[in-house]
Formats: C-alpha cells, sequence, structure tokens
C-alpha cells in the first residue's frame, strides 16, 4: 500500500541530504544516540489511503535465538509533512519497548499492552527520531490523495563497514552525507 521514490531517493534533489545539514541534524543525533552514527539509507514514501503498510513490529529483535536487524539499532528519523496545514496521525509507538524484550514474539508483543502508546501526527515543522528496536505502528491512511514520509536510516560508521561495504547504494549515501557534513 505504499510507493517508494527509486532507485535513490537522496539523487533526485540535494535538498534530501541538505536539510539534514542545514538543520544541525548530524550533532543532535549524535548527541541523542551518545555516539556518532551516519546516513545509512533514505526513503520517501507515499502511504496509498487504506491500512496501515506495517502493523505493530521492531526492526530489530532476536526471538528463539534468532537475530533480526541491525544490532545496535537502526535510529530513524521521519518526516511526516503535512502538506494541507491538518496535522493527522501517521504512526503509533509503545513508549519505552525497546527496553522490554523478551525472548518470542507472543511474549515481546505482550508488551505493547502494558506500556503507554504515543500517537505521531503529521506537522509543517517536526519530526520523529526514534531507536527502531521500539515497537512501532503505522496508522492507516485515510485521505484520498495519500500521503507522504521522508524516512532517514542511521547506522555506526563500524556498521557500515562490516555490513554494507558492498552496497553502492547505501555507500553513496553514506559518502554524500558525510562530505557534506
Amino acid at each position: 500500500n505504499t510507493l517508494d521514490l527509486r532507485p535513490s531517493a537522496h539523487d533526485y534533489d540535494e535538498a534530501i541530504i541538505d536539510t539534514l545539514i542545514k538543520s544541525s541534524i548530524p550533532d543532535a543525533i549524535n548527541e541523542i544516540v551518545g555516539h556518532p552514527m551516519t546516513l545509512f539509507h533514505v526513503q520517501i514514501r507515499k502511504s496509498m489511503q487504506g491500512a496501515g503498510y506495517m502493523p505493530w513490529h521492531r526492526d530489530t529483535y532476536c526471538y528463539d535465538g534468532k537475530q533480526v536487524g541491525h544490532e545496535p539499532p537502526v535510529h530513524k528519523l521521519i518526516i511526516y509533512p503535512s502538506l494541507d496545514g491538518i496535522e493527522r496521525p501517521r504512526l503509533n509507538v509503545s513508549v519505552g519497548s525497546h527496553h522490554h524484550m523478551h525472548d518470542t514474539q507472543r511474549d515481546d508483543v505482550s508488551v505493547i499492552s502494558r506500556l503507554p502508546v504515543k500517537t505521531v501526527s503529521s506537522s509543517h515543522d517536526g519530526f520523529l527520531l526514534f531507536n527502531t528496536s521500539i515497537f512501532h505502528d503505522t496508522l492507516p491512511e485515510t485521505q484520498p490523495e495519500g500521503s507522504l514520509r521522508i524516512i532517514y536510516s542511521f547506522l555506526t560508521m563500524d556498521q557500515m563497514f562490516s555490513h554494507h561495504v558492498g552496497e553502492k547504494l547505501h555507500m553513496d549515501q553514506m559518502i554524500e552525507y558525510e562530505r557534506k557534513r
């Protein structure tokens, strides 16, 4: 139920990375996360009217001894632009769930019912930065024209060079980001 700008969103316009740099986002992310991060991936996604495209999930978890996702987890910065000035719900986040992980999916999902849920809405001046091991849930799109989101994903430099060195798209984005910093 989504469309992504392909093959590489950052190549369509310099503003896609320049906006991060001009807004001092690299320094803010490093300070918030507590260690240096670099840009891993950029997505510009249109969510079409209908059901949310990713119900409650974590991007990083370990169930029954099987690790999924990056460790340490990716940090995502998501902008949900409000193009018409009206704020609409876009994502639910289970507050603090990244501190409560269980070894089985059944036990892990039960965390959601015990923690507060925060709803993130579209905005003309806000964004969300989060550790992707937190439970999150994309909300249904109600508008016939759909909605946009710009998703920036950040990893450590060590993770880039140990897991993604042969991946041209990710390396090109990282190099462009680091060059502009």
